[in-house]
């Protein structure tokens, strides 16, 4: 009688490996969608934050100015242009506008082989357009 090799461990494993690979690829790609998600929110909120702050001056002050692009700087936004934002009092009822436009660095994960980085950095443009009226 003719006896039979066994199925070696890596055959009973192999399956199992793969799926673990797998499932850390697509976690470690939803972290990084939600860091993306997160960091807009972010972006957003300090935006609103200082049009509320306009709303009330009837433009954006010098000081406001200061805090807004560093506020920016720390959610890692660079070149930064306001161009296009009231910098002059409009008076009431009149619209105030605040313009941010710039880059945000993002990380990403690029699967190119072993032989490259898999983590990598961009640059994602933001650009911010928000309008409220005066009530100064």
């Amino acid at each position: 009688m003719i006896k039979r090799k066994d199925k070696g461990m890596l055959d009973q494993f192999l399956p199992a490996i793969v799926v673990i690979v797998m499932l850390a690829v697509l976690w470690t790609g939803s972290m990084i969608t939600a860091s993306y998600i997160d960091r807009s929110n972010a972006i957003h909120q300090v935006a609103r934050t200082y049009l509320l702050q306009m709303e009330a001056d009837g433009y954006l002050t010098e000081g406001n100015k200061v805090m807004l692009l560093t506020d920016l700087a720390n959610l890692d936004m660079v070149g930064i242009d306001l161009t296009g934002t009231s910098f002059t009092d409009v008076g009431y009822g009149n619209q105030v506008r605040l313009v941010i436009k710039g880059k945000v660095n993002l990380k990403d994960v690029r699967f190119r082989g072993f032989a490259s980085p898999m983590m990598t950095t961009r640059q994602a443009e933001v650009a911010i357009n928000k309008i409220s009226v005066a009530k100064n």
